[in-house]
């Protein structure tokens, strides 16, 4: 077991570094020369201080490192990020960028908690029920209903329940997070929370139905089941004590795949309903071209994808012995 962890954790390590290596350099990438957005930012709050141009370019350039090569500028961020958890400070607020993503950060936990768990109890049940009846006209249904969510894009269903819910029902607010005249009524919190996290959370329930099918039809024709069966066990018996159980390990790292998958999703969501969450903050520091926002954004990002995948695997070894022998 601590030989297969030590794997883990050192996969997980030289991924991270590898992660840092390719953000730092795309931000390096960029078109735009940070020090010219910065004097910008500050010309338009105001706070440009007097002298040359060229000078307080030289200046800010020296300041943030950006005169050292390349390789010696990422040295000095990482040392930064891990000694001091330092990912750079916000070209528009000058607020660290770290901090201003963590903020943003139990929102987008929320939303992606509630599509979870949305998407498993969902689509686990239909799932079984379609391997159950395979072939069959249930089966048929099902599988269509989970292609259907997957094709229809979040947006449409986001405008579309809006629509319906929002402006001709009146039974849910349109947007937001909390109601600025009573922040502390969780009613009215649960309400703008049901929309957006059961669209984002639909859009997982397609491949969760497809993949719970295609464990359990497997699991279903092994030997073992077929001789329970043969010694007069009851197919409910031998599905809830036996196949379910086995088929549903593959589940637990699925599951932590699917964050990575929901983070994205947010993207979208968030922006659609006014979700203060971290997906809304990137978009909105893209379009400001506020670099270490969007730097620390992504660093964030893996962390928490690196974190849940590696749960995952910790989950798994767990729930399956024969995954620690490897």
């Amino acid at each position: 077991m601590g030989r297969w962890l030590a794997r883990r954790l050192i996969i997980t390590f030289v991924t991270f570094i590898g992660i840092t290596m390719l953000v730092f350099g795309l931000m390096r990438l960029t078109p735009v020369d940070p020090v010219d957005l910065l004097l910008l930012n500050l010309r338009n709050q105001g706070g440009l201080p007097a002298g040359d141009l060229e000078a307080l370019r030289d200046r800010y350039r020296k300041e943030l490192g950006l005169d050292q090569p390349i390789p010696v500028q990422y040295a000095l961020w990482l040392k930064e990020v891990v000694t001091n958890g330092n990912l750079g400070y916000s070209f528009g607020t000058g607020r660290s960028a770290l901090e201003m993503v963590l903020e943003r950060f139990p929102p987008t936990i929320l939303l992606m908690g509630a599509a979870m768990f949305i998407s498993i109890v969902v689509g686990v049940p239909l799932g079984i029920l379609a391997a159950l009846r395979r072939n069959r006209i249930t089966d048929y249904i099902v599988s269509s209903f989970g292609l259907s969510i997957v094709a229809v894009p979040s947006f449409f269903l986001g405008l579309l329940f809006i629509y319906i819910f929002s402006v001709q029902l009146k039974l849910l607010p349109a947007g937001g997070m909390i109601n600025p005249a009573n922040p502390n009524d969780l009613v009215d919190g649960a309400k703008r929370l049901l929309m957006p996290a059961t669209i984002l959370g639909l859009a997982g329930v397609g491949p969760i139905i497809r993949y719970v099918r295609t464990s359990i039809v497997e699991t279903l024709g092994k030997e073992y089941l077929v001789t329970a069966r043969s010694k007069g066990l009851s197919r409910g018996t031998v599905v809830r004590r036996h196949a379910f159980p086995n088929a549903l390990l593959p589940f637990i790292t699925y599951i932590g795949l699917q964050v990575g998958t929901l983070m994205a999703g947010a993207f979208i969501v968030e922006q659609i309903f006014t979700w203060p969450g971290m997906g809304r903050l990137a978009l909105y520091s893209i379009n400001q071209r506020d670099y270490p926002v969007i730097q620390a954004f992504a660093i964030v990002v893996a962390v928490f994808i690196l974190l849940s995948n590696l749960l995952a695997d910790l989950a798994y070894g767990v729930a399956d012995p024969r995954i620690r022998m490897e």
